[in-house]
């Protein structure tokens, strides 16, 4: 605890006996801080330093309870009035230092743990414990320490996170020049996700900050495989292909592509996560996420593109085929 109890001289001063020998708390106070810490009167320079000259009492003038009460305190008259005339010093117990937090007095209880153990579990435990436990009235219970700095790493990360999708989207919108696009490709960060979760309970990780953080580097990771999807079926569409055919022949040609660049990343993080236990969760998550993710998206966005499209190509191939039957009764009209 900080607030811990010790031998000390405890002062009650009389204010109205204080007040009658012409003394106020802040003369009090000033001038017994003075006695006892000392006052810096001026400083002494010495070639480039400068040393502070304070004025103060030798400590065996403070050693015992009757050389402080026989202190003397000025007056507004000039007067010297002793301690002992409006004060009374007394052993006693009392605190050393109040801790406070926020304008608030708290009283700081710490633990360790053993090694291996989850701040996490053994929080919850704590919580389990207290859940029943009436607490006197105005006292409150915050959980501080390690917990308290991964909840701000963690509202850190995911704001940081959401200013990432906020970049991706504008440079993607910017690129394909098309909101449709953007928001197929968007689509698979949830992808990214699935994995997660499972990847770590499987392997027995708990999702720590640096899971948190492999979660932020998939997002870039899944999103460059949809981009490498729909820009090769944008070429195809270019080149005359119909809707169906790009998706399958960009699903043929990508695939390899897609999944060895996947399979390269997974090898690069894998000795990683092995050998250093503290980055382990960021390789989980990193390994398992785009293991799922990156099968779903070779699924899933063809899938979205092809629902996303295929109504508007349908609609300009009604309009074409309208368009060149009413230019074959023109024809037929022309004959006649």
């Amino acid at each position: 605890s900080n607030d811990e109890k010790s031998p000390e001289l405890q002062i009650q001063v009389e204010k109205q006996k204080a007040s009658l020998l012409g003394l106020n708390d802040l003369m009090i106070s000033g001038t017994l801080r003075n006695y006892v810490e000392g006052e810096k009167s001026t400083k002494l320079r010495n070639n480039q330093d400068d040393i502070d000259i304070v004025i103060k009492l030798p400590e065996n003038k403070l050693d015992t309870k009757q050389k402080l009460e026989n202190l003397y305190f000025q007056s507004m008259t000039g007067a010297l009035v002793p301690f002992s005339a409006f004060a009374t010093v007394n052993d006693t117990k009392t605190l050393t230092s109040i801790s406070h937090e926020d304008g608030k007095r708290q009283f700081t209880v710490t633990a360790g743990v053993e090694e291996g153990t989850v701040a996490s579990d053994v929080l919850g435990k704590f919580q389990d414990k207290i859940e029943s436990y009436n607490l006197p009235e105005g006292v409150t219970i915050g959980y501080g320490g390690e917990m308290e700095d991964m909840n701000e790493s963690f509202k850190e990360m995911a704001i940081n996170m959401i200013i990432a999708i906020i970049l991706i989207i504008a440079i993607l919108t910017v690129q394909f020049n098309s909101v449709k696009q953007t928001v197929i490709i968007l689509s698979t960060i949830p992808l990214s996700f699935i994995g997660v979760i499972p990847g770590l309970a499987i392997t027995g990780n708990e999702f720590t900050f640096t899971a948190f953080l492999g979660v932020v580097a998939l997002v870039g990771i899944v999103v460059k495989n949809a981009i490498v999807l729909i820009d090769y079926i944008n070429f195809l569409r270019e080149e005359g292909h119909e809707i169906i055919d790009a998706v399958v022949k960009t699903g043929v040609t990508r695939m390899i592509p897609v999944l060895a660049t996947a399979i390269t990343a997974i090898g690069g993080i894998l000795p990683m996560t092995l050998q250093t236990a503290f980055f382990a969760p960021l390789g989980y998550s990193i390994i398992f996420g785009l293991a799922v993710s990156t099968v779903l998206t070779l699924v899933v966005v063809p899938t979205i593109y092809v629902a996303f499209n295929e109504g508007k190509e349908r609609r300009e191939r009604k309009r074409t085929d309208k368009k060149k039957t009413k230019s074959a009764k023109l024809e037929l009209r022309g004959e006649y």
